[in-house]
């Protein structure tokens, strides 16, 4: 019995830390939900991704992960904004270049100031 009480105090340890860093995450992000069983939904997303991410980061991989705007999501939202449809072969068209021009072996994009700091693009 007592170690069921225990596991019990333990269970809602950890599920309770897992709310509040969802609600951190709901407030970072300036998410809202509209009934509780889209905040039931989204939380078991957000669980979801919070197990993967404890897992990968206690690897010994190169580097870590960490949630962002898209902790949330469902697999399905995920990949919908993954989609990519190959333009048909009659659409495309190929642009052979008449002269060529010298091209120099190497370019230093980064002393060239082409080069931008990591963006989020949405």
């Amino acid at each position: 019995m007592r170690s069921f009480i225990a596991l019990s105090i333990a269970t809602f340890a950890a599920a309770s830390e897992l709310e509040a860093k969802f609600m951190a995450y709901i407030t970072e992000y300036g998410k809202s939900y509209g009934t509780v069983e889209e905040y039931k939904a989204r939380f078991a997303n957000f669980a979801k991704k919070e197990g993967l991410i404890n897992e990968h980061n206690a690897t010994e991989s190169s580097f870590k992960l960490g949630h962002n705007k898209m902790s949330d999501w469902s697999d399905w939202e995920y990949k919908a904004i993954l989609t990519y449809t190959p333009m048909p072969e009659s659409e495309k068209s190929y642009e052979v270049p008449s002269e060529t021009t010298a091209v120099a072996n190497t370019v230093d994009w980064i002393a060239a100031g082409a080069v931008n700091g990591i963006k989020d693009q949405g």
